[in-house]
């Protein structure tokens, strides 16, 4: 299942700045490929050093430097070994110091549920440098994303890390609230996504992703093992009085279609607070943020996210 010349798929991405389509391009599990890109706009791109003789306008540079594009492709893949530790960096910054075995937790999104991860698209003779540099190819750091799902029943309820994340998520929770009462109705058929990414990644990169999972949930929907009704998400947003700042811009489409939501802050266990250093160093605290959405609304809302990002 996870042999990476098998299962890298095509997200058909077209990120440039000046883009104003959003057709997305579907993509399969199959070798497609599709040369689109993702670009990023590099205003805060640093000055490289220039011997102290020469004299340049630093305003001149600037403009430069702010119109500035650079292309990077990405392709999805099924994870493999090598994705360990990448794919485990990704979730640690969404659980931060919760009591979750991160490891455990990395291998069940590797191994046993439906899970896509981002990398850059290299071509072969770049691999074959990249390999050669690396000793066995291995690069821990090239997953830029992962997105997957972990139902709350009993194919998944018997593992440690699932136990712990659902005992974190209670204990954040009022007794009055929907979520607490869907996540502890045994009738209740819940399912937990996780979506992490790179912080400098546009939010649109999200939309064949979600599709890509949507794709994948009607391929099992023979087996019972994906079964839902509720799909809970979690955000990670900073606030600073009312000014609110999603790390996910998308998550703000989903909070507003959801049915429940419930945020609260995890200051405590961030090495440092959020900073907003384009509005007046403002200090932005680190919140979660959890939402609750039937199934069919969330489906609805992948289906309408393109519009919006």
């Amino acid at each position: 299942m996870n042999q990476s010349n098998k299962n890298k798929r095509n997200l058909g991405l077209d990120q440039k700045s000046d883009d104003k389509s959003d057709d997305p391009v579907k993509r399969s599990k199959q070798n497609e490929t599709n040369d689109n890109e993702i670009v990023e706009d590099l205003s805060d791109l640093e000055k490289s050093e220039i011997d102290d003789e020469e004299e340049y306008d630093e305003d001149e540079e600037d403009d430069k430097l702010s119109d500035k594009e650079i292309s990077i492709e990405f392709t999805a893949h099924d994870p493999i070994e090598s994705d360990f530790h990448g794919i485990r960096c990704l979730l640690q910054q969404l659980w931060l110091k919760e009591n979750i075995d991160i490891s455990e937790l990395t291998e069940l999104v590797m191994k046993e549920t439906i899970t896509t991860v981002l990398k850059q698209s290299i071509d072969e003779d770049e691999s074959q440098d990249e390999e050669e540099h690396n000793g066995d190819g291995d690069d821990d750091d090239s997953v830029f994303g992962v997105i997957s799902i972990i139902p709350f029943n009993s194919h998944f309820n018997d593992r440690n890390c699932v136990q712990q994340l659902k005992q974190v998520l209670l204990s954040y929770l009022p007794k009055d609230n929907d979520i607490l009462r869907k996540l502890s109705h045994s009738n209740t058929k819940c399912a937990l996504i996780i979506h992490e990414r790179f912080v400098n990644l546009p939010p649109k990169i999200s939309v064949p992703c979600y599709q890509q999972l949507l794709s994948e949930l009607k391929q099992s929907s023979t087996s019972n093992k994906f079964e839902f009704d509720h799909i809970i998400m979690i955000s990670k947003l900073s606030k600073y009085r009312n000014d609110i700042i999603y790390t996910n811009a998308e998550d703000e489409i989903f909070s507003e279609r959801a049915d429940a939501q419930f945020e609260y802050s995890v200051a405590k266990q961030s090495d440092t607070h959020s900073i907003d250093w384009n509005d007046d160093d403002k200090t932005f605290e680190p919140f979660r943020k959890l939402h609750l959405l039937t199934k069919q609304r969330w489906i609805e809302t992948i289906n309408v996210l393109k519009d919006f990002v």
